[in-house]
């Protein structure tokens, strides 16, 4: 039996092979659709059985298939790595959708065509009869002429939206 560099293709491998058992299976198939499968799998071992080619095709099939999988998977302190990168990316990235999510109450366009970082405390006031309660705790705490982001922070803002639902 020759044995070639099965490389990672062992399945597409067996196909290029002229003693093909994949179109041997076809063949015996189409040639007798009537068959059962447990017939047609007894057709199918008379054939290759006698033939040294579809044998060393079966072989080498099977070995690549579980060559790859038993040996050439990743060790344990790989995947434990593996594992650990994939977590810390994991909570970077809720870290980010959170810290995105949380902008927004701040990022907000006001009626008045401003974000809420950039209203006064005098216009929240004005705005809170059209936005919401939640809008004049925040004119309460902040100076009439302050700007909201230059005195709150996205969890202030937050701490009273979440007050008034």
């Amino acid at each position: 039996m020759t044995m070639m560099d099965t490389g990672v293709t062992g399945a597409k491998r067996q196909s290029w092979k002229e003693a093909n058992p994949r179109e041997l299976l076809k063949r015996l198939a189409e040639d007798n659709p009537s068959w059962s499968k447990e017939r047609l799998f007894q057709a199918f071992v008379d054939q290759v059985m006698g033939n040294k080619g579809y044998l060393d095709t079966i072989v080498e099939y099977w070995f690549a298939n579980n060559f790859h999988s038993l040996l050439e998977r990743p060790s344990n302190a790989n995947e434990r790595a593996r594992s650990s990168r994939v977590e810390g990316i994991k909570a970077n990235l809720a870290e980010h959708i959170t810290r995105h999510a949380e902008m927004l109450l701040l990022e907000m366009q006001m009626p008045n065509g401003k974000p809420l970082r950039d209203c006064t405390g005098a216009e929240c006031l004005k705005l809170s009869s059209a936005v919401g309660g939640w809008l004049l705790r925040v004119s309460k705490r902040i100076g009439s002429d302050q700007t909201v982001g230059s005195a709150l922070t996205e969890n202030e803002v937050r701490e009273m939206f979440d007050k008034s639902t």
